[in-house]
């Protein structure tokens, strides 16, 4: 895992010396650059074909020699034909001039000690560069007739296209510039132009800069659009709502991608019905003189599966009872793809099995549209994965300094499916450890039963010292759709606590009551990663209710609400958060715990601000508030080179003392504080995010610094 070095808030506020997390990521950054630089240089692609090939084309090239060095610039035209372009018409590789001065390769001898390997890997590399040196590339696609689609979308089809940033430039040979002209025929053909016509026209050379300009004739023709559009089922009678969610349709043009899919889309709503051996076959009937299509969805039902008997198959070490629970039927049921997708889904879910598949067991023997409706067997075969894992980390975040944890984990308590986990987590300002035990149906009910105990140890001298631990009790369930609903209790016992007083509240800030609160949270999640989302969305919604059953014990409302999107184009990524809390004190209490406030500034609140240091009080010791607001309003990532992405963000936030201090919408916007930096996300093999970030504040206030550099693993929500 990444680490850096801690830096003092003072060298950042003077500007002096480049804090040695920079330091790191340039490090990073050369190391990323040297080797995709190398990689570009090592392209093993030699065939002794391509060089008889090369050899014989030297005599051609060396008459036309004459002509180059003249004009500077060679044009090659070629017949607008169908049929591929050979290998004499261009060299294959544009490695002519190279070769051509080159003697005949002789017989390689394998180097057997270390300076003749030295020798030879330094012989191979010097050949490489000579190569490329020697090498064509693309300096521009030009398209002659195209009118219904532009250069830009049929250049985003090819592999021959000019340089663009960051990307490397690339090489022309022969079967690239084939297969693109396979391609654009194939794309034309498939969009409804079935007449259509795509030829090389030519391929001027530029000698002195060894570029390529392709020129490429488009013929299109008459396009073919929709005439009818007919399912054809013995038993199945689709819908008109059904009809109008298909892409294919009367008067659309003909797209042969749209029908398949169509055919995929009729294949699963006769799988939801039942029909899980189905078949649907597109045919198109052409009407050539109206340019029209006549599309047909043949099907083939075959039989429905009546839910006789289960079979499980592979389940060693774990009991019948944990499969059984997690099917979504049940003998007599009619079996259909939902009931097979949503159990599939289930017992993955468990942690237990690495693969399930689960089918019906149709007669063999026999052709399946030929059998008819019946009971039989389902197999709901699996394989189970390790049921014990261990992990450990070490890391460096600016907000935490340096960090270890560790935890272990068996997923298959007694052979019931009941987890058992051990963690713990030591950095220079928090410690602590936990265990939870985990009972996925509790009282043969599908709702999660979890037991967690839990030690903490907290260590910052300007929030708040202290050391906690407690037990957690927690009752939920994960529903199909994503979503999850828990209440929970918990008992927290303060062993100690101390913390900056407060002139205002006096020592009564700092109360070392126990906390027994009840709560409950809902939350939809939609993200396509947990670790590293792009696509989809996050809302949680929290409530603590603490001190409810009275006694000694802190007495306070809180809520939370946290809320998420993800979008994606092309490798272009954009990230939104709003999340919001407020906590209140009622009864006997007269302010919420320390342990329980909220706090502002760092790597996943608002950048660009020390950590906890978002809003502070007049002495410079963060601000312990019960309302916060942090709008991440956007965290833009895009490609740079290699495992390097670049980032820019826009946040914005505040905390407050207490809700009652704002007075209206405009006062709450006029008090958030805004920052906006770039950033660098470095992708590693292990699926985590080397994160830097460099925030600069927008309304920089006096005795403020300009800016904050964050570094951490992981995006920051």
């Amino acid at each position: 895992m990444p680490t850096s070095t801690k830096y003092t808030q003072k060298q950042s506020r003077r500007g002096g010396n480049l804090p040695p997390a920079v330091l790191i990521a340039g490090m990073m950054l050369v190391l990323c650059f040297t080797l995709s630089m190398a990689q570009e240089w090592y392209h093993p692609e030699r065939d002794a074909e391509e060089r008889e090939l090369l050899q014989t084309e030297a005599e051609k090239e060396k008459k036309e020699k004459h002509q180059e060095a003249e004009t500077g610039t060679e044009t090659e035209a070629e017949p607008e034909t169908e049929e591929p372009v050979q290998a004499d018409d261009f060299d294959s590789q544009g490695w002519l001039d190279a070769w051509q001065e080159l003697p005949p390769p002789e017989p390689r001898r394998e180097p057997e000690t270390r300076q003749e390997r030295r020798a030879a890997r330094q012989e191979e590399r010097e050949a490489q560069r000579e190569r490329q040196r020697r090498s064509w590339y693309v300096r521009t696609v030009e398209f002659k007739g195209n009118e219904t689609y532009s250069r830009k979308e049929l250049t985003s089809l090819m592999e021959l296209k000019p340089k663009s940033w960051p990307s490397d430039p690339v090489r022309f040979t022969n079967f690239l510039l084939n297969s693109d002209l396979n391609v654009l025929r194939s794309f034309y053909r498939g969009s409804g132009f079935e007449y259509a016509k795509v030829t090389l026209n030519r391929v001027d050379r530029d000698t002195t800069s060894r570029r390529v300009r392709v020129l490429i004739n488009v013929e299109e023709g008459p396009r073919v659009h929709v005439g009818d559009v007919t399912v054809a089922s013995d038993r199945y009678e689709m819908g008109h709502s059904e009809m109008r969610r298909l892409a294919t349709k009367p008067g659309v043009p003909l797209i042969h991608q749209n029908a398949r899919q169509d055919a995929r889309r009729i294949k699963n709503t006769l799988g939801q019905r039942g029909f899980l051996a189905a078949s649907v076959e597109p045919s198109i009937d052409f009407d050539s003189t109206q340019n029209l299509a006549h599309v047909t969805f043949n099907v083939t039902e075959g039989p429905k599966a009546v839910t006789c008997k289960i079979e499980l198959e592979g389940n060693k070490g774990v009991r019948d009872i944990v499969l059984r629970r997690e099917l979504a039927f049940k003998s007599g049921d009619t079996l259909n793809s939902r009931m097979i997708r949503n159990s599939e889904r289930r017992l993955y879910t468990t942690g237990l099995f690495g693969y399930v598949h689960i089918r019906p067991m149709f007669d063999s023997a026999r052709l399946v549209t030929e059998l008819p409706d019946s009971l039989y067997n389902v197999q709901v075969r699996v394989s189970p994965t390790e049921f014990f894992s261990m992990q450990s980390g070490v890391g460096y975040s600016t907000d935490e300094g340096a960090r270890v944890s560790a935890s272990a984990t068996y997923r298959n308590m007694f052979g019931l499916g009941q987890g058992l986990t051990v963690s713990g987590k030591l950095s220079q300002i928090s410690q602590g450890a936990e265990a939870i035990y985990v009972i996925p149906w509790f009282l043969f009910l599908p709702f999660q039963f979890d037991t967690k105990v839990y030690y903490t140890r907290y260590d910052n001298a300007e929030l708040y010292q202290g050391v906690f631990d407690g037990v957690r009790l927690s009752l939920g369930r994960l529903t199909n759709y994503n979503f999850l609903y828990q209440v929970w209790s918990q008992w927290e016992q303060v062993r100690w606590v101390r913390a900056p007083v407060d002139e205002e509240i006096g020592p009564a800030g700092v109360p070392d009551y126990p906390t027994q609160s009840i709560g409950w949270d809902i939350s939809y999640d939609m993200r396509n990663d947990l670790f590293n989302p792009t696509k989809g969305g996050y809302t949680h919604l929290g409530v603590e209710v603490a001190g409810v059953f009275g006694g000694h014990s802190n007495q306070f409302v809180k809520v939370t609400l946290d809320n998420r999107v993800y979008f994606s184009r092309s490798k272009y990524y954009l990230s939104m958060a709003l999340r919001t809390g407020w906590v209140t004190p009622y009864g006997e209490s007269e302010v919420v715990p320390v342990q329980s406030q909220f706090y502002g500034g760092g790597s996943t609140t608002v950048r660009g601000f020390p950590v906890n240091k978002l809003a502070v009080m007049p002495n410079d010791d963060p601000l312990k508030g019960n309302y916060y607001v942090f709008a991440n309003i956007a965290d833009v990532r895009f490609p740079l080179f290699w495992w390097v992405n670049g980032a820019l963000f826009l946040d914005a936030g505040n905390v407050w003392s207490d809700f009652s201090e704002i007075k209206s919408a405009s006062q709450l916007f006029d008090d958030l504080r805004w920052s906006a930096g770039p950033g660098l996300r470095i992708d590693t093999p292990i699926k985590l995010v080397a994160r830097l970030d460099l925030g600069f504040k927008i309304d920089r206030r006096t005795g403020e610094s300009k800016r904050e550099w964050h570094f951490d693993l992981g995006q920051p929500f």
